[in-house]
């Protein structure tokens, strides 16, 4: 869901993990926090109530005196655990460092290590770092703080943080350089600048250059007036940038040429080639097994389908820890759903939810809606749950063509889903479809039909798994609330004109007024030409009153104020 943190928890592994974080300026906003969640230190030298004043104004948020992001890293490897030698934790049994003074001998170690950003009042400045808290006393002022070359030795990919194919310091391709042969490297990019400088210095000794160079120095004795001697074409040259290898290595950009066009810088060539490549730069990044934790925010927006979930699972592979927030179904189609977190925001309150494992064959089946319908409305608030495709064929047109100024339920974070896994619907798949959806944290809507047999048991079992049930009327079902109140003349005219279309109308026979409504919905369920006989009816008679209110009812039960967990629908008025 929008705003429910997975790019705040992106951001705070990068702060922690990757070493180029405390390059950058540091983030006042990082400070920003909701009052009951800020830390203060009052024994902090300095102001420590600088996080005060913006709790004197009337609002939930203020500014904390430091924010900070702590990780416990595991499996280090003997680099990385010979350079935090003194700042080993024994691991416990839950992966989290172990406070036991007996702990096993034989257990594995660990090292926390915590991001702090924080703001000096008396200097107007922000400060940010990572240390270990080990062996840190913050309360003190007293930090053992991480050196940059051990963060290095943290195998941390960052993927869509910057460009592909950079060989600037800052970029994945020139961590693989340097990682494949340094030595190499510095030699290739020695010659690079001496071949530039070269090129540059040739430059001014162009005649056509010379000639122009020579006559603006000439021209109102300016060649006299910034030498003591007479300043000429052959004194001047051009660089690159300011002459450094940096800041040559920013001014250069990769190049491709594929197709026709020509060679084109790579931000011409769009977002779906920057994408790809980034992940491809990650992928290699990652080729030492169980080494590489990888971190990608969005991931997936700048692709493809086929891409998305190829290039994440390739991720998922290739690396001991992927940690992908993602706005699409086919990012998360890579992952077993055991993997997938899903983290939602209601009424400003954060919470995460995963699946269960399931326990019976029951909820393994149910387990089939998560890739065809649960993951693509992943950034949906609400889930309307109907019994079978035809339902779901009658709400989404019926929605799509609400008349002008209607509201649609996707303006209300409702997305209607199908309970249907494959093996037919109905009310005891939406009792189940309901059940998966809520470990999800979505707020679940089940639309079921009048149908006696749920009556009693089998209606509380489904309230149980759901925020709101509506239902309509006994013996009412979604053909019949098509039909229902509809004029005997106007649907005499629209089931003729649908019928004869599809070759059924030899199927309808010549029913009497009375008999009319039954013969339409015994055909429309045999048939399920849902679809086609609701853009008659639209056409005809405007939107059948019980579809309306129907689509009401969902809008009003997306509120999380609705007062009724049970809706049961009222018949409109009987054929005329």
């Amino acid at each position: 869901m929008p705003r429910a943190g997975r790019s705040d928890i992106i951001a705070a592994l990068t702060r922690a993990l990757d070493p180029m974080s405390t390059r950058s300026q540091p983030r006042l906003y990082d400070l920003w926090q909701s009052a009951a969640d800020a830390p203060t230190q009052e024994d902090v030298p300095g102001d420590a109530n600088s996080s005060k004043d913006a709790a004197t104004q009337d609002t939930s948020l203020v500014r904390a005196d430091f924010a900070e992001v702590e990780v416990t890293l595991g499996n280090l490897g003997r680099d990385l655990e010979q350079a935090c030698d003194g700042f080993l934790e024994p691991q416990g049994p839950d992966g989290q460092p172990s406070d036991q003074l007996d702990s096993d001998a034989e257990a594995e170690f660990c090292v926390r290590i915590t991001y702090r950003v924080a703001y000096d009042a008396p200097t107007d400045t922000l400060d940010h770092f990572v240390y270990f808290p080990l062996t840190s006393n913050p309360a003190a002022g007293d930090f053992a703080r991480v050196p940059i070359r051990t963060r290095r030795l943290m195998p941390v990919v960052i993927v869509g943080d910057s460009r592909p194919l950079q060989v600037r310091v800052e970029g994945t391709l020139r961590k693989l350089l340097q990682t494949k042969d340094a030595q190499a490297t510095t030699d290739a990019l020695s010659r690079f600048k001496d071949a530039i400088d070269a090129a540059t210095s040739d430059l001014a000794l162009e005649p056509v250059v010379a000639a122009t160079l020579d006559a603006l120095l000439v021209a109102g004795a300016a060649g006299r007036h910034l030498s003591e001697e007479l300043l000429t074409s052959s004194e001047v040259t051009f660089r690159a940038e300011d002459g450094s290898l940096a800041g040559l290595l920013r001014a250069i950009q990769p190049a491709l040429n594929l197709d026709d066009a020509g060679t084109l810088t790579l931000q011409c060539h769009g977002s779906t080639v920057e994408a790809v490549l980034a992940v491809a730069e990650a992928l290699l990044a990652t080729e030492p097994p169980g080494t590489v934790v990888a971190i990608a925010d969005d991931f997936g927006d700048g692709l493809d389908t086929a891409s998305a979930e190829h290039l994440a699972g390739a991720l998922r592979c290739s690396s001991s820890q992927a940690w992908i927030s993602t706005r699409r179904a086919e990012v998360a189609r890579a992952f077993d759903p055991s993997e997938l977190l899903r983290l939602t925001r209601h009424e400003g309150i954060r919470a995460f939810h995963a699946i269960q494992p399931p326990v019976d064959r029951k909820e393994l089946a149910s387990l089939r809606l998560l890739h065809s319908q649960l993951l693509p409305a992943l950034t949906c608030r609400t889930l309307v749950l109907v019994e079978g495709p035809h339902d779901l064929t009658v709400f989404t047109l019926a929605d799509r063509r609400r008349p002008p100024g209607g509201v649609p339920l996707s303006a209300n974070g409702i997305r209607v889903v199908s309970a249907d896994s494959g093996m037919g619907g109905g009310t005891g798949q939406v009792e189940r479809a309901a059940h998966l959806a809520r470990q999800l944290g979505f707020r679940v809507i089940a639309f079921i039909d009048g149908s006696s047999k749920w009556e009693g048991d089998g209606q509380f079992r489904i309230a149980a798994e759901t925020d709101v049930l509506i239902r309509l009327p006994a013996g009412y079902a979604i053909e019949r609330a098509l039909t229902s109140g509809v004029d005997a003349l106007a649907l005499r005219d629209v089931a003729e004109t649908v019928f004869a279309t599809y070759g059924l109308l030899d199927s309808l026979g010549t029913p009497s007024d009375d008999d009319l409504e039954s013969a339409v919905v015994s055909l429309l369920h045999r048939t399920g030409i849902h679809g086609p006989f609701l853009e008659g009816l639209l056409s005809e008679i405007g939107m059948p009153a019980l579809i309306g209110k129907a689509l009401d009812a969902m809008a009003a039960a997306a509120s999380r104020n609705t007062s009724s967990a049970s809706v049961l629908l009222d018949a409109p008025v009987s054929n005329s």
